[in-house]
């Protein structure tokens, strides 16, 4: 006869069976990135495994960098919280500690999530006329590259520009 063992679960080949010993912990789970960029806006699931049939009252999220949130009840116990943060304190080490309250007992859970600094763009290079001397069109192409990937607006600051169109008026310079 052969018994394979597993944490908490046993199979006996002999008689096809399989039996579960001790019980399973209900347990808060944190769910979401844990490696973001500083100024993002994030989605992160706060919800309980295994759970019983009994009423959540208090959720609270102390998210590791000044701010907290308390969510009150009751909910059901296989309710899901969707909450958002926006991760703009600066670049560091933060721990999320999340306690759930039902009628029964308290379950906490903590997350650590390591942000980094947000890059700024490169100074955008741009190619078109440097001096013009009469009225008329001119091409200007703007360029730069964005570490992280974002998009970015550039100005031209004390501009006129057709919101239609894009085109942007300028006038030439006076001597």
């Amino acid at each position: 006869m052969i018994v394979f063992l597993f944490v908490g679960i046993s199979y006996v080949p002999s008689t096809n069976s399989i039996s579960l010993e001790g019980e399973f912990e209900t347990q808060l789970v944190i769910e979401g990135p844990t490696e973001v960029v500083e100024g993002q806006y994030l989605e992160y699931l706060f919800y309980l495994i295994e759970p019983g049939d009994y009423d959540i009252w208090v959720l609270t999220v102390d998210w590791g960098d000044l701010d907290e949130v308390r969510w009150f009840g009751p909910f059901n116990s296989s309710h899901v919280f969707h909450l958002f943060h926006d991760w703009w304190k600066g670049a560091g080490v933060y721990t999320i500690k999340a306690v759930m309250f039902t009628e029964y007992k308290e379950f906490p859970a903590n997350l650590t999530v390591t942000v980094t600094e947000n890059s700024p763009p490169d100074d955008p290079k741009v190619r078109g006329p440097t001096i013009i001397l009469k009225p008329g069109s001119y091409e200007y192409k703007f360029k730069a590259l964005d570490p992280e990937g974002e998009m970015y607006l550039i100005k031209l600051i004390g501009q006129m520009a057709n919101l239609a169109t894009g085109l942007i008026f300028m006038s030439p310079a006076k001597k």
